[in-house]
């Protein structure tokens, strides 16, 4: 379920307008073209047809409403690791929004609010909470 949208039926067409509008991606290559600044890269995406833009660090300046993140923490050292962690948390937090990361970096996985372990394709819960905060 996508935004109550349930995204196991939908057709092809459908299925990219959600993505496209809903859901940005964080790829684990930066996938940018290196001469142009984070601003040039979403107007070439605006171009393209993705309105939002979806690029490493750029797909974070975006108003997604769900966060896909694919190993954040694999390339940079460990103090800039925890840093892109504290980032994605904190915009995750700010804009009240689903973020599913994935990696195998383990020393960051006690700050999440719920860690699901995946071997051979299957799913098992490992924690999960739910975080109630006042307000």
């Amino acid at each position: 379920m996508i935004d109550d949208v349930d995204a196991a039926h939908l057709s092809a067409t459908e299925a990219t307008v959600l993505r496209r509008d809903t859901i940005g991606i964080v790829f684990q290559q930066d996938n940018l073209l290196p001469s142009l600044t984070a601003v040039e890269q979403l107007a070439v995406m605006n171009e393209l047809g993705a309105r939002h833009g979806r690029r490493q660090r750029a797909a974070v300046t975006t108003h997604a409403r769900e966060l896909l993140v694919d190993e954040p923490t694999s390339a940079p050292d460990q103090e800039r690791g925890a840093s892109i962690i504290d980032l994605i948390l904190h915009l995750t937090n700010e804009r009240n929004t689903s973020t599913l990361l994935v990696t195998h970096d383990l020393v960051h996985l006690p700050r999440m609010h719920a860690v699901v372990n995946m071997v051979d394709g299957g799913l098992s819960t490992v924690r999960s909470e739910v975080l109630v905060t006042a307000g």
